[in-house]
């Protein structure tokens, strides 16, 4: 099962520690990094502006991510990862 998402806070430090893992376990998901400053990112994901002082942003950023369960979405990224 392959999953869309998107972590705000992606410029943060403990953002960027969730995009980063995310990506390191693979497993074919799509990940979209949403922060204030998308342009100071780099790496594989994509990246969208959104900032909760304007929601009308956020709306934009998860455009095209169907809600999942989160117990869904944690159990397919908290996977063990294979030596």
């Amino acid at each position: 099962m392959f999953f869309k998402i998107g972590v705000s806070g992606a410029s943060g430090q403990l953002g960027r520690a969730v995009v980063s893992e995310l990506l390191l376990r693979g497993g074919g998901h799509e990940v979209v990094a949403i922060t204030r400053t998308p342009q100071a990112g780099s790496g594989p994901a994509q990246r969208r502006f959104g900032d909760y002082n304007r929601p009308e942003s956020l709306a934009e950023a998860y455009a095209g991510r169907p809600p999942k369960p989160l117990r869904d979405v944690l159990a397919a990224a908290l996977q063990p990862l294979s030596a």
